[in-house]
């Protein structure tokens, strides 16, 4: 733990300001039924060093969009691994034009996702973040550069699972993100609460030969915060350190 942009304020400015997510009824609808051989996957993962995740962003503190920026960047990668140009898409389009969210007062990954499906995904330089909500640019909206054709709920609470989601592609999750605001490095693996979900990140690896093993999350408060912008958080079973094996998503191309 360590002094950062979050240093000054209490712990109620920021959870207000920062942690946004709005957790659906309807969420796992949609979980596939597996066996997983857990020594059939690597032993680690880190889809950075495969070119496949864009660089660190920072939300800013005027919008909590961290369900816009999980969505967009998982989308990003999963087009990357098809055999696309890794490119930055738009969140801001998603807080404007996703209705079924809420904008800068939080949403939901799966709800974005749908939205994606439906309409595609502009790039962000196309439809630039300016970090509060604004009405739906269409014209720029059109010129999608990016589509999906599904996304998929990961079982729940199920390691092994989440696992084997990561080694395919970055992966959208909740977290309960509480204890986050004084993280500057190391693993975290304790003192963190997985009973209320109001955060979300992407995990873009892990590593089992470390002790502990750990989890490796790309956050948006900038790469002054965490490492260089990444939080490592403690693999476990079950809902996992801040809950993060609770609710893992990721969209198919």
């Amino acid at each position: 733990m360590g002094i950062n942009q979050f240093t000054d304020l209490t712990l109620e400015e920021y959870a207000s300001k920062y942690l946004n997510l709005i957790v659906s009824n309807q969420k796992y609808h949609n979980f596939p039924s597996e066996s997983i051989e857990i020594n059939t996957l690597p032993a680690s993962v880190d889809w950075r060093t495969q070119g496949a995740v864009t660089p660190v962003s920072n939300e800013g503190n005027s919008c909590g969009a961290c369900w816009a920026f999980t969505t967009a960047e998982t989308v990003e990668s999963a087009w990357y691994i098809a055999g696309h140009t890794l490119i930055p898409l738009s969140v801001q389009q998603l807080i404007d034009c996703s209705n079924e969210n809420f904008g800068c007062n939080g949403g939901y990954m799966d709800l974005a996702f749908e939205y994606i499906i439906s309409n595609g995904l502009t790039s962000a330089a196309n439809y630039p973040y300016v970090g509060h909500d604004q009405k739906c640019n269409t014209a720029s909206a059109k010129n999608v550069v990016a589509k999906i054709s599904a996304y998929q709920d990961v079982k729940p609470n199920s390691l092994n699972s989440l696992m084997a989601a990561v080694a395919q592609q970055p992966v959208s999750v909740a977290v309960n993100a509480l204890t986050w605001s004084t993280y500057s490095g190391g693993v975290l693996s304790s003192n963190c609460d997985s009973s209320s979900l109001n955060f979300a990140a992407v995990i873009v690896g892990y590593n089992t030969n470390a002790n502990p093993k750990y989890w490796i999350v790309k956050n948006i408060w900038g790469t002054t915060w965490g490492n260089s912008g990444y939080i490592y958080i403690a693999m476990n079973d079950g809902p996992g350190v801040c809950g993060i094996n609770e609710m893992p998503s990721y969209p198919v191309v």
